[in-house]
């Protein structure tokens, strides 16, 4: 195994070891955050790390800890909101600690628990700067946090709960919410189906996937024959409608640019239901039907009709 398979293979490792940790934990000096692999790594490397460094390389495994560190993020809580901002600033923060770790490798001492103090820091002021609401709902006397994960479920299940008939489907489709894996998407493209999907965590390698955040997507007016979100887009909206401090109005302004997205004609099914804004959709250019999938959740069919 070459030196980058190793490094790539820690980091991996660091955080599915820190994945559910606790930034907002009381007693931050208990929390060991360097894995032993990672720890030999930086120590048994001193002269090939920084070599990395001089040769400008580096970035590929700042790039890989920021990509890791936003699915471990995800994972752990399907609510956390991350736009390209918080992002770019979350790279900041594992450039920092690359830097920091090559300049203690240049000086002979390495001071784990310092760099792991400072970095766990940097961590929790982001959070608290892009989700605050992470800090609420997890415990301070605890040192993992309260994991909200959200499943991909199998295309079919998913065609059943929002009541979708393929034989009626109407393309373009797109799936807001698609799931890593995409899996719906797949299925219907399998059946020559014209099928895109959006998804924070999706592979961008393919030309029907995209991977940005919903709301840096541009849903363009009479563009989509059917839309979709299963436990996703409204999900959320449901979420930060009920929760203090959040951004419920964009939710709002979203959803209506994703209806006005349909084709005359076209039908959005979603699940779970929005019943603090559905009624007062203007009923000449809108047609919704509910139905129940149990005691706490409803699925929607919105038709555009004009």
């Amino acid at each position: 195994m070459t030196l980058e398979e190793k490094i790539t293979n820690s980091i991996q490792t660091q955080f599915a070891d820190n994945s559910r940790m606790n930034f907002f934990y009381n007693e931050p000096d208990r929390i060991r955050h360097f894995s032993d692999l990672t720890r030999n790594i930086i120590e048994n490397n001193r002269d090939e790390l920084i070599s990395i460094d001089v040769a400008g390389k580096s970035n590929q495994f700042v790039d890989f800890f920021t990509q890791q560190a936003v699915k471990v993020f995800c994972n752990a809580n399907q609510y956390i909101d991350l736009r390209k901002p918080d992002i770019t600033n979350l790279h900041s923060i594992y450039k920092t600690l690359w830097n920091e770790i090559i300049h203690q490798l240049k000086n002979t001492t390495i001071d784990f628990e310092g760099l792991e103090q400072v970095h766990i820091a940097r961590i929790r002021e982001w959070l608290l700067q892009t989700n605050p609401f992470l800090c609420e709902m997890n415990n301070s006397n605890s040192p993992k946090i309260i994991e909200v994960v959200c499943e991909e479920y199998s295309a079919e299940l998913q065609l059943k709960v929002l009541g979708l008939n393929l034989e009626n489907i109407s393309e373009p489709v797109i799936d807001i919410g698609c799931g890593a894996n995409a899996t719906l998407v797949n299925f219907l493209r399998s059946l020559g189906i014209e099928a895109y999907g959006i998804d924070r965590l999706v592979s961008p390698d393919h030309p029907f996937l995209n991977s940005k955040n919903w709301f840096e997507f541009e849903f363009k007016q009479n563009t989509w024959g059917t839309i979709i979100s299963n436990l996703s887009f409204t999900s959320h909206f449901i979420n930060n409608h009920h929760r203090k401090g959040s951004n419920y109005q964009e939710y709002a302004q979203k959803y209506m640019e994703i209806i006005n997205s349909l084709k005359v004609n076209g039908i959005y099914y979603y699940a779970p239901a929005l019943p603090m804004i559905e009624p007062y959709l203007p009923t000449n250019k809108f047609h919704l039907e509910n139905w129940k999938i149990n005691d706490s959740i409803s699925t929607t069919r919105l038709s555009r009709i004009g």
